[in-house]
């Protein structure tokens, strides 16, 4: 359990379109990868890592 913080992304290639929250909010879960419509996804381990990370405030 803990919080992904996906800020850091927002102003790289495909994940600028991230930064709509309309578009945002159509998250979804594909094959255990979080995912958008347009291709976008994010690693699980990626999510994983740095979720433990934030919640232990490690740099």
């Amino acid at each position: 359990q803990g919080i992904y913080d996906c800020s850091r992304l927002l102003d790289f290639g495909v994940f600028q379109e991230l930064k709509d929250v309309a578009y945002f909010n159509k998250v979804m879960v594909c094959d255990g990868t979080v995912a958008w419509p347009n291709d976008q996804d994010i690693c699980p381990d990626t999510i994983y890592i740095d979720s433990v990370r934030n919640t232990l405030n490690i740099e």
